[in-house]
């Protein structure tokens, strides 16, 4: 894994900002290490956003509605030119989605589903991290660049950029409410308008 810290100096005479990575071993990361497993440990919680969708086709959007209760998820999005609504929910057990003619349908994983639905893969495996600012611990093949308080800006993984532009502080979190991310086929920029922090165990 790569980690590198920006260190950002303002250049007074040209008005122009450059940004120095630093080569420091992981390690070193004090306040990254702190932050990662302080945001780990947030295991309910609840997001509402805006999300912009960018295909080879075709664009849209849609408003989107996250609630996560430990290893459970529902996720609430509105479809593509006011079509409905889509509820994907899951657990270890079980992934389904209920179509907005209210069928449903069920596959092994939270990906497949969305393809067969929407025709696109959506991230929800890793977007359940990079939402709150982390990488997805089940791929250690990464690239990552932190701030200079050592949260999280960019990121290299499963085949996807994400950027993280705007941070809120919220209920003793650094929670991200302005992200972008893109792979080959797709690109995805979020808003989030509100976060939800549950103090359920």
């Amino acid at each position: 894994m790569k980690i590198f810290l920006l260190i950002i100096s303002l250049l007074v005479l040209t008005g122009c900002t450059t940004l120095s990575p630093s080569t420091q071993p992981v390690s070193e990361f004090k306040q990254w290490e702190q932050h990662k497993a302080h945001l780990s440990g947030l295991k309910n919680w609840q997001m509402d956003s805006r999300i912009f969708i960018q295909t080879k086709e075709e664009g849209f959007s849609s408003s989107i509605r996250w609630k996560q209760q430990g290893q459970s998820y529902q996720l609430r999005f509105s479809a593509p030119f006011s079509q409905g609504i889509y509820l994907l929910t899951g657990s270890p057990e079980k992934v389904s989605i209920r179509l907005p003619d209210n069928t449903e349908q069920s596959a092994k994983d939270p990906e497949t589903l969305m393809k067969q639905a929407l025709g696109f893969k959506l991230p929800v495996s890793g977007l359940n991290y990079w939402l709150r600012g982390l990488p997805y611990p089940d791929d250690p093949d990464r690239d990552i660049i932190l701030d200079k308080n050592e949260r999280l800006i960019a990121l290299k993984q499963a085949g996807w950029k994400i950027k993280i532009s705007r941070y809120i502080h919220q209920d003793g979190y650094y929670l991200p409410t302005k992200l972008t991310m893109e792979n080959k086929h797709l690109r995805m920029k979020m808003v989030v308008n509100k976060w939800i922090i549950s103090t359920q165990k």
